[in-house]
């Protein structure tokens, strides 16, 4: 008989290790006390100090898992980068893309601690030495690619309209979505960011499957 038989088997988190774990654990306070300051300071107004108190942590035990400030700024903005619009940018049968700017836009309204956050932080991303700026850039240049990618395949696929430009339809629904997402930080409605937002996506698809 086996010595094993019996036994509880550990398997999935309760099989790792308690260190391993609590380091997650912590990383995941980190975020979030990080995701909250920033809304409120900004990058340049915020402070290690006050993020690790606000993790439960000491300022050494957050430096443990982020080097610096940037290292924290970058691994926040990693965290809300859309999986899903690079997902929907590689279908090369639909719009999709439409619809999954609509739920990005639904999980922003949800999320709005760290939508504001976003938003602060693009605000200081446009200052000339700006620690970010390369993030950025380098954000809505993928953005825009896979919604003008995920709108040229529709063309080639027969499901869109040819005589467009994938890339300055692109450019506009990523100003647009920004543009409404602002006016509802300012202090509009969520309704209402939503509705416009998912009217003007309603006319954009009228406009791409248009018959030549």
């Amino acid at each position: 008989m086996s010595s094993d038989q019996g036994r509880p088997q550990m398997t999935g988190t309760s099989a790792r290790a308690p260190h391993l774990v609590r380091g997650e654990q912590a990383r995941t306070r980190i975020l979030e006390a990080a995701s909250q300051a920033f809304a409120r300071e900004g990058f340049n107004g915020s402070s290690l100090d006050r993020i690790a108190k606000a993790a439960g942590l000491t300022k050494a035990g957050l430096i443990h898992h982020f080097p610096s400030k940037l290292d924290l700024l970058r691994a926040v903005l990693d965290a809300r980068e859309d999986e899903a619009l690079v997902q929907a940018g590689r279908d090369t049968a639909t719009l999709h893309v439409l619809d999954t700017l609509l739920m990005v836009a639904r999980r922003d309204v949800v999320d709005e601690t760290r939508t504001r956050g976003f938003a602060v932080l693009l605000g200081e991303a446009v200052a000339l030495d700006s620690p970010v700026a390369d993030w950025f850039q380098g954000h809505y240049g993928q953005l825009t690619d896979e919604i003008a990618s995920a709108i040229a395949s529709a063309a080639r696929s027969g499901l869109a309209r040819t005589a467009i430009d994938p890339a300055a339809i692109a450019a506009e629904a990523v100003a647009v979505m920004d543009g409404l997402q602002i006016q509802w930080l300012l202090g509009g409605s969520a309704e209402a960011y939503l509705d416009r937002l998912e009217q003007y996506l309603d006319r954009l698809r009228e406009h791409l499957t248009a018959v030549d």
